[in-house]
């Protein structure tokens, strides 16, 4: 069986084995898949649930700290500034979440902590502000904490306010003294609720709900979570209730991304075998590419050089080949070694390959001896031209080996097809003829200058 049979048949066997296997790993993957929904809604609700109860004590704690200022002043209407400083500077000291605090005589904004950051707010009237004198009001009215927002802050960011009125005849509550807001770090809090995480896998949303049990618009998150939620639950505190949903998700539930291991495991195989397959192609085909290709030079070997003068004989077209052996090449393995040697090799043979065309070969036939086969020849002058090129480029420059530099000299010899000989054997021993009367005009030319 030829290689191209082999190639083929191998294809064959593949795609056979990729269509098995996909029927199969698809067939286990939806029976696996029975009841996932259901498992990841049971799972929605565990974590809405939890959720939840981190929310309402977050928020119920905070509330129960924040009231500490408004206790006070309440006691102590005649209190000052500094002493509304050294709680505040507590209750912040105390908390990550609390952005800022402001005292509000008469609704004016008189005291703010932080100053530096909250400057800005120092003297405003929140009657001047619809959006929370609403909610400042209320709690007057209904003489309770509120809570208001999340809103956008006139310093920047979001909060979450906490409205406190104060009265100067607790607990009658018939004097108005101002008020106290607590202003909470919303996306801090969010955060460590974990809601935020969990708004990464489905859609979440916040919203109020009155004492009625009427919502209000959502507030929070994506409103279309109370379309068709999944999970629905109820966070109570002081000053009112809210109401969170949980909508479709946003990626594949956990559970059902588990499942895919078996798509994963059959898919995987199909790729290990592929892979195995192109590495054992690539294997016979390295084998047959080293077949024809001489290990230390990466050019071609006695066998790619016979079987390319074969076949441009048989085509009975004009070409020509030279032979190339290294002049003193002995002198270097002895007096640096064979790493040296081998390195000179490499050097010299892209040297050759340099100076030929791409239908033209370099081939190394064993120790320094090299054949370069020249297609396509016109005339005999071509070859000749070919060779002193080659000669001169390959010997104006010295190999270096550590500082050494190794000089190249070639003998080299030529021959035509079918000018010169009628057979390859022929062809071949005219060349190496002609490559040893150089080599021998060398030798002469060395011994005057030696002597």
């Amino acid at each position: 069986m030829n290689f191209s049979a082999i190639k083929y048949l191998l294809l064959l066997c593949l795609t056979c084995f990729i269509l098995l296997v996909t029927v199969v790993v698809e067939y286990v993957q939806q029976q696996l898949n029975d009841n996932i929904d259901t498992e990841a809604h049971l799972a929605a609700q565990q974590q809405l649930q939890l959720v939840r109860y981190h929310l309402e004590s977050l928020l119920s704690l905070k509330v129960i700290e924040a009231g500490s200022l408004a206790t006070f002043i309440s006691v102590s209407p005649d209190s000052t500034e500094p002493q509304w400083r050294q709680i505040a500077e507590k209750m912040t000291a105390d908390s990550r979440y609390i952005r800022n605090i402001t005292v509000a005589p008469n609704d004016v904004i008189r005291f703010v902590h932080p100053l530096a950051s909250n400057a800005a707010v120092i003297g405003l009237d929140y009657r001047s502000l619809p959006n929370q004198w609403q909610g400042v009001e209320r709690a007057r009215l209904t003489q309770t904490m509120q809570i208001i927002g999340p809103l956008t802050l006139i310093q920047g960011g979001e909060g979450l306010i906490l409205r406190l009125p104060v009265f100067a005849d607790p607990p009658h509550n018939l004097v108005y003294w101002g008020g106290c807001s607590v202003v909470f770090d919303w996306p801090n809090m969010l955060a460590d609720s974990g809601i935020t995480a969990l708004a990464q896998q489905y859609s979440l949303a916040l919203r109020r709900v009155d004492d009625r049990g009427n919502p209000s618009d959502y507030f929070w998150g994506d409103g279309t979570a109370f379309d068709e939620p999944l999970a629905l639950e109820v966070i109570n505190f002081f000053s009112g209730h809210w109401q969170l949903a949980m909508g479709a998700a946003k990626q594949p539930p956990l559970q059902k991304r588990g499942q895919q291991l078996v798509r994963l495991f059959g898919y995987s195989l199909i790729a290990l075998t592929v892979v195995s397959a192109l590495l054992l192609y690539q294997y016979f085909n390295s084998v047959h590419r080293y077949s024809y290709e001489d290990v230390l030079t990466k050019v071609g070997n006695r066998r790619q050089a016979m079987m390319a003068l074969r076949q441009l004989a048989a085509s009975r077209g004009r070409f020509g080949i030279i032979s190339v052996d290294l002049n003193d090449f002995k002198k270097i393995n002895d007096n640096f070694g064979h790493a040296a040697g081998d390195l000179f090799l490499q050097q010299v043979a892209q040297r050759l390959k340099q100076q030929l065309r791409g239908t033209d070969l370099v081939t190394r036939l064993g120790g320094d001896e090299f054949l370069l086969i020249i297609s396509r020849l016109k005339d005999s002058e071509d070859l000749q031209r070919v060779q002193e090129k080659i000669r001169q480029y390959a010997c104006q420059t010295p190999v270096m080996w550590q500082q050494h530099p190794l000089n190249v000299s070639l003998a080299m010899g030529s021959a035509r097809y079918p000018t010169d000989a009628s057979s390859i054997n022929q062809l071949l021993q005219f060349a190496d003829s002609a490559m040893y009367q150089d080599k021998q005009r060398v030798k002469q030319a060395a011994s005057p200058a030696q002597s």
